[in-house]
């Protein structure tokens, strides 16, 4: 990990997918200085929230492309990020609680299966008030995989999703198994 850097929320439905681009350059800048300009690497891997639909993925993966912020764009929801910072393997599910309720799965030969959060219109009550930890959600997870899914393993990522954008990342670059261990470790919460 060369550099890290946050910004102000991501929120291209509600400021605009140019103002929500604005916030990712200025994040970039905190980690690599001010005077850091376009391109800011070969390849730019951004799983973020508000994007729920293909369509809004590519909106932004082109957006991202003709600031010239990288040469190659993958753009995702933050769901992908989740289920690879959590999962070893290219298959499994994550949900985020968030200020949103979304999940995402992804099964060995490569098929996704998405559950978008878009408010009322899907019953998302933003169910950023709960954790992985938290002993109800738990409990209910645990039942429900049980009956529906008796093989399912939960695992709560043991590294943010934004450490599982950086491993979508290194995927896409073909980085290695000693790539993602030596991020991972940079991620880790001290014990």
């Amino acid at each position: 990990m060369l550099a890290t850097g946050r910004g102000a929320g991501f929120r291209p439905q509600r400021d605009g997918v140019a103002a929500a681009l604005d916030v990712l350059g200025d994040a970039v800048r905190r980690a690599l200085g001010p005077g850091a300009a376009p391109p800011f690497a070969d390849h730019v891997a951004a799983y973020v929230a508000g994007a729920d639909f293909p369509e809004e993925e590519e909106a932004l993966r082109e957006a991202i492309l003709s600031r010239g912020y990288g040469g190659r764009a993958a753009v995702g929801n933050d769901a992908f990020a989740l289920l690879r910072a959590g999962a070893r393997g290219p298959s499994g599910v994550a949900v985020v609680c968030g200020a949103g309720v979304n999940a995402v799965g992804a099964s060995p030969d490569g098929r996704v299966s998405r559950f978008p959060a878009l408010g009322r219109l899907s019953g998302d009550w933003g169910g950023g008030v709960l954790t992985a930890r938290d002993p109800v959600l738990d409990g209910m997870v645990r039942r429900l995989l049980a009956e529906r899914a008796p093989g399912a393993v939960p695992v709560v990522a043991s590294v943010p999703p934004v450490a599982g954008a950086a491993l979508l990342g290194l995927d896409a670059l073909g980085a290695g198994g000693r790539a993602e261990a030596r991020l991972r470790e940079h991620f880790r919460a001290p014990a």
